[in-house]
């Protein structure tokens, strides 16, 4: 079925079922946004708690050091 405008679009993707693939999609961006967002918590803790007691700024704790 060839869908010509927008609305027609719309309708036909409307009554497409939900496959598998949606559901390990749908899972694997959960995963991705939860495990982020764990990791930005995680290192602003740490920052805030390690920061202070080792003297470094705001500019020293997200500059990267040359090796």
């Amino acid at each position: 079925m060839v869908a010509s405008t927008s609305d027609e679009l719309l309708s036909v993707l409307d009554q497409c079922p939900l496959n598998g693939r949606y559901w390990v999609v749908f899972g694997l961006l959960s995963a991705v946004g939860v495990v982020d967002f764990f990791d930005f918590f995680s290192v602003g803790f740490l920052v805030a708690v390690i920061g202070p007691q080792w003297h470094l700024t705001y500019g020293a704790t997200v500059v990267e050091l040359p090796k």
